[in-house]
């Protein structure tokens, strides 16, 4: 199986043409060589409207309030990775390149840095807990805090965790350089899933009590909370997942250069699901589902051009393309 980059390093570190920039602008049919730097990092949908999302990409986080058609800068920051709270939406966490670990409280208008006592450059990801309001953030090991981000400790240590994908019932899976490790008491204590071994997994990812790994040799899953998982023998070479959050049978893939894949069984049967997305060698590091409408999907390929589906992902809209 063939891993992508920017999912081997969390999601963080694709630096070329890293820098500075100016503003978005709507969808265009022309494609500048300048746009080939801009990518997306991360792309958080609010819980109660599918219509606002917010966009950690290259340069900045963006903000968009009309389903991604147009995009109002927020901070000039390379975001890696965000997580929001559920039942309190506003308040948002987040790991950017320049700031490590910060926290907003009014939807990412404003952001404090988070102190967690390692060294900056060393966390590329955060998650949510929402059963325990619990935060895991993560790249050299694994930092959890119960309340809120004031207070950290360091849960598993010595691993380089690449994602960390969220159950339910406050089942957390960690993909990391060295196997998949499982926890089942809100990311508190880990254990190694001994189906899958040491060998490299590049991402988790998760929906009610199903699981998902991208391991070495094949695409795991699991139907028992991580108890135990099962080679899916039929499935293509994917470099990344998105899942439903409300129907896990319905499983996005990416293959590099070559768009989307996706599943309606859990990952036995497979079709292509690139209808409307015009990239060239198209190659996404993000998609996501709408927790409140499940049949809106979001993903950003390269350029940075930003593309919506209103059917499950069978059909793609280009709705609009970020230069800096």
């Amino acid at each position: 199986m063939r891993f992508s980059l920017i999912l081997i390093l969390g999601g963080a570190f694709a630096l070329a043409g890293c820098g500075g920039g100016s503003s978005a602008s709507s969808a265009s049919t022309s494609t500048p060589a300048a746009l080939a730097v801009n990518h997306a990092h991360s792309i958080v949908v609010m819980p109660n409207n599918p219509d606002d999302l917010l966009m950690g990409a290259h340069y900045r986080l963006y903000k968009s309030t009309n389903g991604g058609k147009s995009w109002q800068p927020l901070v000039n920051q390379m975001v890696l990775s965000m997580a929001l709270d559920p039942a309190h939406p506003s308040t948002i966490y987040a790991v950017s390149l320049q700031k490590g670990l910060e926290k907003s409280v009014n939807g990412g208008a404003h952001w404090t840095p988070l102190s967690v006592g390692i060294a900056k450059g060393h966390l590329t990801g955060v998650s949510f807990i929402p059963t325990s309001r619990v935060v895991l953030a993560y790249g050299v090991g694994i930092y959890r805090s119960a309340t809120g981000g004031a207070h950290w400790s360091n849960v598993l240590a010595k691993q380089s965790i690449y994602s960390i994908a969220v159950g339910a019932d406050g089942t957390a899976y960690a993909a990391s350089s060295n196997g998949l490790y499982v926890s089942h008491d809100a990311g508190l204590h880990w254990k190694a899933a001994a189906q899958i071994g040491n060998q490299p997994v590049v991402q988790a990812a998760a929906s009610g009590k199903v699981a998902y790994a991208i391991a070495a040799v094949a695409l795991m899953k699991s139907t028992d909370d991580g108890r135990t998982w099962k080679a899916l023998t039929g499935a293509p070479s994917v470099e990344f997942l998105g899942v439903s959050p409300t129907n896990p049978n319905e499983v996005f893939g990416e293959i590099g250069a070559q768009g989307f894949v996706v599943s309606r069984d859990g990952g036995v049967h497979w079709q292509k699901a690139n209808t409307g997305i015009t990239d060239r060698n198209f190659n996404a590091s993000v998609v996501r589902v709408s927790p409140s409408s499940p049949n809106v999907v979001y993903t950003a390929a390269w350029g940075l051009h930003f593309y919506t589906s209103q059917d499950g992902g069978q059909h793609w809209t280009r709705t609009a393309t970020l230069i800096h």
